[in-house]
């Protein structure tokens, strides 16, 4: 693995974000699955769903943590694969468990889990409503445009179940709302406005567009540099020069990050909590989205049965996601944006020959957006002397590098 490690940059964060892969398989077969239709192969040698022995294990290693980090609080997503594949019942037994183990040290637990929607049956409705689990689905839009590449193993558009499914649980949760947001593949094909106005009208609180999976290996020749970020600045004048409550996640984190904020998430900031991920045998993994690069990527060789969590955390490709600094390619440490950036999803920072010591794909992407909304701010705040929108805080990372 080819991936720089500047200790002097990490921040020590402690696991805020525990993911869970409760099941290895999954029910459809997206046509751009990082997991399913890219480098990374392993799915196929986990179990096919979690067992009550590892649940358990996991609970214990999360309580264990949280006391020794002394956490107030942490986020445990249920995750796939198609979490929804182990049954309502077993999920259910999941989440009850992973609570019952930390509330025994004074953690409180947020729950959520992440779902594409399909397999949301009343039953399961109630069950997580039960549990006051939040729910993501991911979903790319209208009909036409979801039906494109998430499919069922038949190639069958799945718009209809997930809206179906999304019904039963505005019916079962009207009085405590849990869907969280909807994750949506940013395809350039579609005009903004289509996107935007779909959500806007299906009444969703938050959508986070999703750059596709490719790195410089996988790019394909005819993308155009600048492309996916001229499309997201449309994305973005359209959502700023509308009334609504509609949250873009990527919009709000580049915004708050240039007026001072710090942390951002996995895709966007210098600093983000930090995430863990657990396979369906117990084993502890970095984020899952680097699968996209390469077979065994995200192995840390540690299990829940015999390594704390403690023991993986400072792990180069976990602190990666997390001080991006301390992984970051130098041309990106040089860079004004960075504070803002972070160098971009790490995933997209691979290559064969150079690993991951390369800039991103979307680095041209990145700077339009960033700068466009910088200057966007900057002339909606005019008049505004006790705000900032800068860019500069990271500078000292240049004479470090």
């Amino acid at each position: 693995m080819n991936i720089p490690s500047r200790s002097e940059f990490d921040q020590n964060h402690p696991v805020r974000t525990a993911v869970i892969k409760v099941a290895s398989r999954c029910n459809l077969a997206c046509t751009y699955c990082y997991i399913y239709e890219m480098a990374d192969q392993s799915w196929r040698r986990q179990p096919q769903v979690i067992d009550t022995t590892t649940i358990e294990a996991i609970a214990k290693r999360l309580a264990e943590y949280a006391q020794y980090r002394s956490l107030s609080a942490l986020i445990v997503v249920a995750h796939g694969g198609e979490p929804l594949l182990i049954g309502p019942e077993r999920l259910a037994h999941f989440f009850t468990t992973i609570s019952h183990g930390l509330d025994t040290v004074g953690c409180e637990t947020h729950l959520g889990v992440q779902t594409n929607g399909t397999l949301l049956s009343m039953e399961a409705v109630q069950k997580l409503k039960s549990r006051k689990v939040h729910i993501g689905i991911s979903l790319d839009g209208p009909p036409k445009v979801n039906d494109e590449h998430r499919v069922d193993k038949h190639g069958i558009g799945t718009s209809g179940a997930v809206l179906d499914g999304l019904s039963r649980l505005r019916e079962a949760t009207n009085s405590r709302p849990l869907l969280g947001g909807f994750l949506s593949y940013a395809d350039i094909s579609v005009p903004p406005i289509v996107q935007l106005d779909y959500f806007i009208e299906l009444g969703a609180a938050q959508v986070d567009f999703l750059f596709p999976n490719f790195n410089h290996d996988t790019l394909p020749k005819e993308y155009r540099n600048g492309a996916l970020g001229r499309w997201m600045i449309q994305l973005f004048n359209l959502w700023m020069d509308r009334s609504n409550q509609l949250e873009v996640r990527t919009f709000t984190v580049i915004m708050r990050l240039l007026l001072g904020g710090k942390f951002g998430y996995e895709s966007f900031g210098a600093e983000s909590q930090k995430t863990i991920a657990v396979e369906p045998d117990g084993t502890y993994h970095a984020s899952d989205v680097l699968k996209s690069a390469y077979e065994g990527v995200t192995s840390t060789g540690m299990d829940v049965w015999h390594h704390e969590i403690r023991e993986v955390e400072s792990m180069p490709l976990i602190a990666a996601t997390s001080s991006k600094a301390v992984s970051a390619a130098n041309e990106c440490l040089a860079c004004p944006i960075f504070s803002v950036c972070g160098g971009g999803l790490v995933a997209h920072r691979y290559s064969k020959a150079q690993g991951f010591n390369r800039v991103s794909v979307y680095c041209e992407d990145i700077k339009l957006l960033v700068r466009h909304i910088m200057d966007r701010l900057k002339k909606e705040l005019m008049g505004r002397p006790d705000v900032t929108v800068s860019v500069s805080s990271f500078s000292a990372y240049s004479h470090r590098v």
